[in-house]
């Protein structure tokens, strides 16, 4: 038996069907929690890879600008 990857999941507050602010969960396992515009992050937030490592800062279009 074979299993495909689960798909991405969405959670938090929505605004006009978008998230603006919660949790994305990727089918990698790699989460995104924090603020989102356009379905990036965007401003405050942080990601989580698969093995635990985390990222927090500043983010402008997905792209980590300020933090560790």
């Amino acid at each position: 038996m074979s299993r495909s990857p689960l798909p991405e999941r969405y959670e938090g507050t929505f605004e006009k069907g978008e998230l603006v602010y919660g949790t994305i969960t990727k089918s990698n396992g790699k989460k995104y929690i924090g603020s989102f515009k356009n379905g990036k992050l965007h401003g405050k937030g942080k990601e989580i890879d698969k093995r635990g490592f985390k990222y927090e800062g500043q983010y402008i279009d997905g792209n980590l600008q300020e933090g560790t």
